[in-house]
This record gives C-alpha cells, sequence and structure tokens, in this order.
C-alpha cells in the first residue's frame, strides 16, 4: 500500500464503499448555491464515494445531493454560528 494515500483511500482500503451507494443526483453547484457556501472538497469526494452511509449503525453521513430544496433551506438552523 503506497504511503501518500489521501484519507479517504486509506478509509475505502478499510472499509468499502456500499455495494449500491444511495447517491443524491442534484448538482453540487446547486447544491452550494441554495446553501450559500462551498463543502469541503474531502466532503464532497466522500460523498461521491459512498453516498449517504452508515458506519457502525450510529454515524450517518448524508449526501446532501438528495436532499429537497427545503430541507437545505433548514441547514442553518443546524449550524451553530
Amino acid at each position: 500500500m503506497a504511503r501518500d494515500l489521501s484519507a479517504l483511500d486509506r478509509l475505502t482500503a478499510l472499509v468499502p464503499p456500499p455495494d449500491a451507494p444511495l447517491f443524491g443526483t442534484r448538482p453540487w453547484d446547486e447544491i452550494f448555491t441554495e446553501l450559500g457556501l462551498v463543502l469541503p472538497s474531502d466532503f464532497v469526494a466522500f460523498a461521491e464515494r459512498y453516498g449517504s452511509s452508515g458506519f457502525a449503525r450510529w454515524l450517518a453521513i448524508s449526501d446532501p445531493r438528495g436532499w429537497s430544496p427545503e430541507v437545505i433551506a433548514g441547514v442553518p438552523e443546524w449550524m451553530d454560528f
């Protein structure tokens, strides 16, 4: 295993993506516009590889490309400014 693998590549080697990942279908630019921010590139890469995923039945990571505009509009309520 090469030492210069990204964190995502190391995770993938340890925990392969699901056989049938659940990916959102909306374009990232649309999501970023609606959120009013650009999500970190490592999160985008994770979502593109794993989709909406859960780990050990307690950690859930959602692919925001599957969120409706109404859900995205509520995101600021989740954030701690």
